[in-house]
């Protein structure tokens, strides 16, 4: 097994040192991710909780600041689910998990194929029993109604700026326990590469469905003069999507504006 730690600093865990063991092959991958099970061996309070470990894929970004976006962008998307948990009222409420950043302190019999020394990974909450509910390219997968309405209103609550999706978790009783979203805001790559800025915002609202939830929150206004084409799968294996090079400057012309340009199949 290999071992992390991590010094907690701003989280919620009154700055203790934290420790796991995770196995030395994945479980799962992403589109950006490889996943690991392991167990929480510090603080004691939370001794021999099972875990999740994840590393970068060799062609995804893996430095700290890299590792940053990421946790911003799950605490932002946690920000938005309590706002639409206390707003909504709903009985099954939306939570997310916000993982803990560490590094590599030593690799198991030094096998190397996936973690070196001093990598940065994450220490994340395990989720028993995985499942999608949406991607960032609007794909909807089945009908979760509290789930496709929760990033339509993410878009309504933050004035047009952003969207949370690519939703994927676990129902657990009276909640959904999500984990690695995708945010896509005005200011393309703001939260890392999967946020597709204006262009991926526009994409993702031609295939929502509007559920009972949010029919009443307003839609996003259309230019119908800047067409772009419907972004196609970039990860087969996580139905998670990235925008090619040549959508750079659309997405500069929409990123102060209150409209996004018209979707094209």
């Amino acid at each position: 097994m290999h071992k992390t730690t991590k010094s907690i600093g701003k989280c919620q865990c009154h700055n203790q040192p934290w420790e796991a063991e995770f196995e030395t092959e994945k479980f799962s991958e992403g589109a950006c991710r490889y996943a690991f099970e392991g167990i929480i061996i510090s603080p004691p309070s939370h001794r021999n909780q099972k875990c999740v470990v994840k590393c970068a894929r060799p062609d995804s970004p893996s430095g700290e600041e890299d590792w940053l976006v990421d946790i911003k962008a799950s605490e932002k998307a946690s920000e938005m689910a309590d706002y639409f948990n206390k707003e909504k009222n709903l009985s099954r409420t939306i939570k997310f998990v916000v993982p803990l950043l560490a590094r590599v302190s030593k690799v198991a019999n030094n096998d190397t194929r996936y973690v070196n020394l001093n990598d940065y990974v994450v220490i994340e909450e395990f989720i028993d029993g995985y499942e999608k509910f949406n991607t960032n390219g609007g794909d909807e997968i089945g009908y979760q109604e509290s789930t496709r309405a929760f990033s339509h209103f993410t878009y309504w609550k933050s004035g047009g700026q952003l969207i949370v999706c690519d939703l994927q978790g676990q129902r657990q009783g009276d909640k959904y326990i999500l984990t690695d979203p995708v945010i896509l805001s005005r200011k393309e790559g703001q939260f890392g590469i999967t946020d597709m800025g204006p262009i991926g915002m526009a994409n993702f609202f031609g295939g929502h469905t509007c559920s009972n939830i949010c029919r009443d929150i307003p839609m996003p206004k259309f230019d119908g003069k800047t067409l772009v084409r419907k972004i196609k799968i970039w990860k087969k294996e996580s139905n998670t999507q990235q925008l090619g090079k040549k959508d750079k400057e659309i997405n500069k012309k929409f990123s102060t504006r209150e409209d996004l340009p018209t979707v094209a199949e």
